[in-house]
């Protein structure tokens, strides 16, 4: 093809009243634009509604597609030469763009809940904006509207709560700070924890001596000793099936719990706050202890990692008569909490034994056990001398 005819057809197509030109690369599968009358390349065309567009997103397959798309692209590069002409900076990211390197750098450096948590926020938000929504569009506002209207679909509000929390991590981390400041969110009130009264437990031991009797798998740990050791510790789930016996001192009657279970992995790793801790074990679990040994106190197959502690406490609660809504592995931490206020320690002290980082978080759950053992100390020195009773109105 000579100089002339391409000049004959540049002049033909007139790209600022027809767009950009489309074509397909030979053998190629996607739709590409020629941008360079707008100061742009030649590049794949696609979906301008996608997170990271222009770079990211679905390329187009059809012509119609196509013809819609290249007009996207052409407003997105004059806005950028309009903006460089007045001295301003490049548009900010989009908003979709910058939660996918956020989830990125979150995945190496927290751990998989909080991740899921925060994934689960962000994509609400990223939902509820666009994922083409510029970043600085983000504020207290909009995230206060955010959160109302979450609210009016049924949100709880822990849950906005946990939101708002990611949200905020997000900003601060993008250069917005302070955003949670301007968030008011609405009271959660406080539900009281869950704990296995004395009858409740004697059933427990029943039908875990009675599961033993039947005859232990091959790759699951004793029912008596999990419910006696998650009773004893306090431990989080994850943590009591990464306990060794060697971890247990019977001359200080403590446990030293310094490493967690990795579930899908069958290894273990460092505890949450990345260190370790010293709790107080309760004298029933002494009577099984076998003395200074590294195997694990709830070994799987081959004295291995046991990775199925859910169905192992299903089966449990199962045949207890006990599987109802609300009750799991932190049912235990929750008894072992009101057992060691009962038995005369502090908050202070429960918050060292539980691994809580803060006193504040032991206080909020646990606050109202400390009130209901007073007052039950209380009763018995008031009524010492006196017989129980049983007061009833007039009918």
């Amino acid at each position: 093809m000579g100089r002339e005819t391409r000049r004959r057809r540049q002049r033909q197509h007139k790209p600022h009243e027809l767009g950009p030109n489309l074509f397909h690369k030979k053998g190629g599968r996607w739709w590409y634009a020629d941008l360079r009358p707008w100061q742009g390349g030649r590049q794949v065309l696609r979906d301008p509604e996608a997170a990271g567009w222009p770079r990211r997103g679905r390329g187009t397959e059809e012509r119609p597609e196509a013809d819609r798309w290249r007009w996207a692209y052409v407003e997105h590069l004059e806005n950028q030469a309009r903006r460089g002409r007045a001295g301003l900076p490049p548009s900010p990211r989009a908003l979709g763009d910058a939660v996918d390197a956020y989830l990125v750098h979150r995945s190496t450096t927290v751990e998989s809940g909080t991740l899921k948590a925060n994934r689960t926020a962000l994509n609400s938000l990223r939902h509820y904006l666009s994922p083409s929504a510029p970043l600085d569009l983000l504020s207290s506002e909009v995230v206060q509207a955010f959160v109302e209207q979450r609210l009016g679909e049924g949100y709880e509000p822990t849950t906005l709560e946990t939101y708002v929390a990611g949200i905020s991590g997000f900003a601060t981390w993008v250069g917005i700070p302070d955003l949670r400041r301007g968030v008011h969110l609405p009271n959660r009130g406080r539900t009281d924890v869950r704990t296995w009264e004395p009858e409740e437990i004697e059933r427990l031991r029943t039908a875990a001596s009675k599961l033993d009797a039947e005859g232990l798998r091959s790759d699951s740990p004793s029912y008596r000793l999990a419910l006696e050791t998650a009773l004893a510790t306090g431990a989080r789930r994850n943590e009591l099936f990464a306990l060794r016996w060697r971890h247990f001192d019977p001359l200080t009657y403590t446990v030293r719990i310094q490493q967690q279970l990795v579930e899908d992995r069958k290894r273990f790793k460092p505890l949450k706050g990345k260190r370790g801790r010293t709790a107080v074990v309760m004298p029933e679990l002494w009577p099984l202890y076998p003395g200074d040994s590294a195997q694990l106190v709830l070994p799987g197959r081959a004295h291995g990692p046991f990775t199925a502690p859910l169905r192992l406490l299903n089966r449990l609660l199962d045949a207890a008569g006990l599987n109802e809504c609300g009750v799991g592995w932190h049912s235990f931490r929750h008894t072992y909490s009101r057992r060691f206020l009962e038995e005369g320690g502090s908050l202070e002290q429960l918050q060292k034994s539980l691994g809580h980082a803060k006193i504040r978080t032991t206080e909020d759950v646990y606050g109202h056990l400390r009130e209901d053992v007073a007052a039950r100390m209380a009763v018995e020195h008031i009524y010492r001398n006196q017989p129980l009773r049983v007061i009833s109105g007039e009918g």
